[in-house]
């Protein structure tokens, strides 16, 4: 029963040029969103840091 719903959404997914332009448009975004950070960390310390916790809050209320 899952799996035949799954393959009903992975089929609309497939054949819907939408819902294909709309998960990349989100796959780009999630590139861009890494390579910034990949960016950001190079110049203003480590990604590891920044993730972490061990480098100052980005944002905090």
């Amino acid at each position: 029963m899952i799996r035949r719903h799954y393959g009903q959404l992975i089929d609309e997914l497939l054949t819907d040029r939408a819902l294909r332009v709309f998960g990349g448009s989100l796959l780009l975004t999630q590139l861009f969103t890494f390579l910034f950070w990949i960016v950001m960390g190079a110049e203003n310390g480590s990604l590891i840091d920044v993730l972490g916790g061990r480098d100052d809050p980005i944002c905090w209320p």
